[in-house]
């Protein structure tokens, strides 16, 4: 099958989103799905088309939203399609933001300590964006009929990463340098450990353990995702309690 050229609306490329680089790393951190930098769309009639529009792939895994101004000024709108403005703050970067500040802080760690990486390295579209990917391309057909249309991976039930995806997640481990693996998320857990990883426990939440990853025996950290352990949107209020009880012992265990 041909390979499709998926697009943003207003025309930016979906590209692979790149994982935050570190040599001799202390961690390696893995997350599930890469996100998208996210504007707020004003309709030509100056109402509010979309409070949150993906218009590009993030730069970095787990961006914690910085420069997106400067991201989406330099997006062009055609005349007739309204105007972009940067999207409110909880829109880009959440994600980047809880996870130095409420999972690594507490384990002494900084960005810097972290390759940062995810499961799936690319956007899918969410429920709430395919609406409006909707709306824009009904516009889009109107006003310049000739302009390429968007077109983004709509996110299945189930992502099985690919054999290449998971040969590039060794290759990224391997080049860290890390001795402790950081896993957010049930999703990682399979392509790390294989159909029988076993799943979050809130009752042995966060204790280390000694696993086999790629080969090589590691020490392992199993997480929520941040949007769980920083109540980002829908979450559920038993994984983030469970995550800051360990956040509050991991503290205590660094200071001590």
């Amino acid at each position: 099958m041909p390979k499709l050229d998926y697009r943003f609306p207003f025309g930016q490329p979906l590209e692979v989103t790149p994982p935050q680089e570190a040599r001799n790393a202390k961690a390696f951190v893995l997350g599930v799905y890469a996100s998208a930098v996210h504007a707020r769309w004003i309709g030509p009639d100056g109402k509010e088309a979309c409070k949150a529009l993906a218009v590009a792939s993030e730069p970095y895994s787990f961006w914690d939203g910085s420069d997106a101004a400067d991201i989406i000024s330099k997006i062009r709108v055609p005349d007739g399609m309204g105007r972009l403005e940067p999207a409110a703050r909880k829109f880009n970067g959440p994600s980047g933001e809880t996870l130095r500040e409420k999972y690594l802080a507490p384990l002494g760690l900084q960005l810097r300590d972290c390759w940062i990486t995810d499961l799936h390295d690319r956007y899918y579209l969410s429920p709430g964006n395919a609406a409006a990917l909707k709306r824009y391309e009904t516009l889009r057909c109107k006003v310049r009929p000739s302009m390429k249309p968007a077109l983004l991976p709509e996110r299945p039930l189930k992502v099985v990463p690919e054999a290449d995806r998971i040969q590039r997640l060794r290759d990224e481990l391997e080049r860290s340098g890390a001795s402790l693996v950081i896993t957010l998320g049930n999703e990682p857990l399979p392509a790390l450990f294989g159909a029988r990883a076993r799943k979050l426990s809130r009752e042995a939440y966060g204790e280390p353990e000694e696993l086999e990853v790629f080969g090589k025996r590691m020490t392992v950290l199993k997480l929520c995702h941040p949007r769980q352990g920083g109540a980002l949107g829908s979450s559920s209020a038993a994984w983030t309690d469970a995550h800051a009880s360990w956040a509050h012992r991991a503290r205590r265990r660094a200071v001590i």
